[in-house]
C-alpha cells in the first residue's frame, strides 16, 4: 500500500486496501503512526472507482469499520469521479469528515464537502 506522510495526515489509496479484507485493511489503516497528534486525519484516494460495484461497496465497508472501531479519527477521502454513488454517499454521510472530488481533468473547480460537527 502507497502511504505518503504529510504533518498530521496519512494517504493511502483505497484501491491498495480493496485487495485486503475488510478487517485486515481496517487493522492497517488503525494502526498508522501518527506520532501523537491530538486530531489525526487519514486522507484516502481514489474512492468511486466502480458505481457502487464490488470495489466501492468493499471500500464502504473498510470505512465504515475504521469508524465503528475509532470514531474520533477523521477521515477524508477523494472522490475519483461523480456522480456519487447511492451506497458510498451514505457511508461518507456516516463515517466521513471531508470529501474531496476530483474535476482537474474537465478543469471544473469543485468545492469539497465537509460533515458538520454534531
Amino acid at each position: 500500500m502507497r502511504v505518503r506522510r504529510r504533518p498530521r495526515v496519512i494517504v493511502a489509496s483505497a484501491i491498495a486496501v480493496s485487495v485486503m479484507s475488510v478487517d485486515e485493511a481496517a487493522d492497517v489503516l488503525l494502526s498508522l503512526d501518527f506520532a501523537g497528534c491530538p486530531n489525526p486525519v487519514i486522507s484516502i484516494d481514489e474512492f468511486g472507482w466502480d458505481y457502487d460495484g464490488g470495489i466501492d461497496r468493499h471500500s464502504a465497508a473498510i470505512l465504515k469499520a475504521v469508524h465503528e472501531r475509532k470514531p474520533g479519527l477523521k477521515i477524508a477521502v477523494w472522490q475519483m469521479r461523480g456522480p456519487v454513488a447511492p451506497a458510498l454517499a451514505a457511508i461518507y454521510r456516516d463515517s466521513v469528515e471531508l470529501v474531496r472530488t476530483k474535476a482537474a481533468a474537465s478543469g471544473l473547480r469543485v468545492p469539497s464537502i465537509s460533515r458538520p460537527d454534531p
